[in-house]
């Protein structure tokens, strides 16, 4: 006889709400599959970190996709009405979720100055390492190579202190930097589920 599947409590990164919601060409497929754990019977820890840096991220790219057409009022006034309209279905979707019970909104039992304490701890050893950086993606073509650092970054560490602090056994995530976490003794329970960036077509369908 089949076991049933044990639910798991897991920690999405910001990235995989961003794709999510913005549904990015190449993510936004792997981002649904990921959230639809939580029709299945898992449970998400949503802290006020990742929900910060969504909003943030919606704002920026939905400007930056936006055509030039100068500087005035109605170019702005347009900008800001679609805006306010991804983050008002972001932060929507949260709540409905959280009303299902599939998501739990909750920070770590952690006062502030301990937890950028330990950030900053964790990011000053954290060496990471070095990468052969030679692609514009503003012009979208190759340069000359420079280098790249490929590694966890403040926020990254951030996140992954919220997971370990609410419990989390897995944080999922685009970030290949996330792999470097179990070499961090601090994050030893934490196990990182990267998710591979390979390009996949957008869809629209039904969302978790």
């Amino acid at each position: 006889m089949k076991s049933e599947r044990e639910a798991s409590l897991v920690y999405f990164d910001a990235a995989i709400w961003i794709s999510f919601i913005l549904k990015e060409s190449g993510r936004y497929d792997h981002a649904k599959d990921e959230l639809e754990r939580l029709n299945r019977g898992d449970t998400a820890i949503v802290s006020t970190l990742v929900m910060l840096e969504v909003i943030s991220v919606i704002r920026q790219r939905v400007t930056q996709a936006e055509r030039f057409v100068g500087i005035n009022s109605g170019a702005k006034d347009s900008i800001i009405k679609k805006v306010d309209t991804k983050i008002n279905e972001f932060v929507g979707h949260i709540i409905q979720l959280e009303k299902q019970g599939k998501i739990k909104i909750t920070n770590p039992d952690m006062k502030i100055d301990p937890f950028f304490t330990s950030a900053l701890t964790i990011l000053q050893n954290h060496k990471g390492d070095l990468k052969e950086f030679n692609y514009c993606f503003i012009c979208k073509r190759n340069i000359l190579p420079s280098y790249k650092f490929s590694g966890l970054g403040h926020f990254d560490i951030m996140h992954a202190l919220n997971a370990m602090e609410c419990s989390v056994k897995e944080l999922v995530t685009f970030d290949e930097a996330f792999n470097q976490l179990p070499a961090i003794p601090q994050f030893g329970t934490i196990t990182p589920k990267v998710i591979s960036k390979k390009r996949s077509k957008s869809s629209s369908s039904d969302s978790p």
